[in-house]
């Protein structure tokens, strides 16, 4: 089986191949359509890549464009030959944006199932940008807030599934880590002139454990919501 992911950045790929690592063991070929290089939106800061084609980053607004025109969607999950191996899709896209222009997603009440529900919500809109194609190839990384609430749980046992900021609450972690683990502490500063995905893959290193990966989904329902999604793939 091959498993395509298009997602928000390189970093967010990193994680979720880990993630499938662990669900789905080194068995798949993963890989990644967007974004194609170690580019993501936060180096569109650097003039240096303001020339750099659009595969070479990625945002939401990407990540849409992606599954509106669907010419990566078609070249990667549409093909004639039927000794083809079986071909998956994992989108990955973060919550944070949702009530944007063009993104348009109303965030539900945050109750006991607000996860799920923005969740749901979410994957309706992603079905109506693709014009409901491509059923059962689909599967859906929805990250609420952003990715790093994903990470929380390893490494720190509580509910990460509503934080506002968990990018800054993941940041805030890892130094507390890094001032009590010297040996962390010096991988860390190992990473930092690394890639985002270097970066990430070491942050979510633990997914590639299943356990690690099991208490995880305890402290994170979109995430628990994610790999459980994933069960058809296994049958």
């Amino acid at each position: 089986m091959q498993i395509g992911i298009i997602a928000e950045g390189k970093g967010d790929c990193a994680v979720l191949q880990n993630i499938l690592w662990s669900v789905l063991k080194d068995e798949d070929d993963v890989r990644f359509l967007r974004p194609e290089f170690d580019l993501d939106e936060t180096d569109l800061q650097d003039r240096t890549y303001k020339t750099m084609t659009e595969d070479e980053f990625s945002s939401w607004t990407l990540v849409q464009k992606d599954c509106v025109n669907q010419t990566k969607l078609q070249s990667f999950l549409v093909d004639d030959n039927i000794f083809a191996e079986e071909r998956k899709l994992i989108i990955q896209i973060d919550t944070a944006e949702c009530e944007l222009e063009n993104y348009d997603v109303v965030r539900p009440n945050k109750d006991a199932h607000y996860c799920t529900n923005l969740r749901t919500a979410i994957i309706n809109k992603i079905n109506t940008w693709v014009n409901n194609l491509y059923a059962g190839q689909l599967y859906y990384a929805i990250c609420i807030e952003e990715m790093e609430a994903w990470l929380l749980p390893l490494y720190e046992s509580k509910d990460s599934s509503k934080h506002t900021d968990p990018k800054k609450k993941f940041d805030a972690l890892i130094n507390k880590k890094r001032r009590t683990d010297k040996n962390f502490n010096k991988k860390v500063q190992a990473i930092s002139q690394k890639s985002e995905f270097e970066k990430m893959d070491f942050y979510a290193a633990d997914f590639k454990k299943a356990k690690k990966l099991k208490d995880a989904l305890k402290y994170n329902q979109s995430l628990r919501d994610f790999v459980d999604s994933l069960k058809p793939i296994l049958t």
